[in-house]
């Protein structure tokens, strides 16, 4: 499956349980059926500014992607420097 979003994360916003990929807010799910999921870290308080992760999810209605997974990766020789998917308003 392919990424929705991927790249530096630039802030954190722990109380609001979201944080930022170079502007797009992207929300995470810490209770419920399907809580987010976190791949190279535990939970959203394991990531930091400037951290490359990869997210896979669906936009909400205020345009925010909801995370269904994060993954935190390092960052390697040769690989794009962002990847985002969607449309374009």
């Amino acid at each position: 499956m392919r990424a929705t979003m991927a790249g530096p994360i630039g802030s954190i916003d722990g109380p609001n349980a979201s944080f930022s990929v170079y502007g797009q807010t992207v929300k995470v799910l810490t209770s419920g059926a399907k809580p987010t999921l976190f791949a190279g870290v535990g939970a959203l308080s394991g990531l930091a500014a400037n951290d490359h992760v990869e997210v896979h999810g669906t936009l909400d209605a205020a345009r925010a992607i909801v995370a269904t997974r994060v993954e935190r990766k390092p960052k390697e020789a040769g690989e794009p420097t962002a990847r985002l998917g969607g449309s374009i308003t």
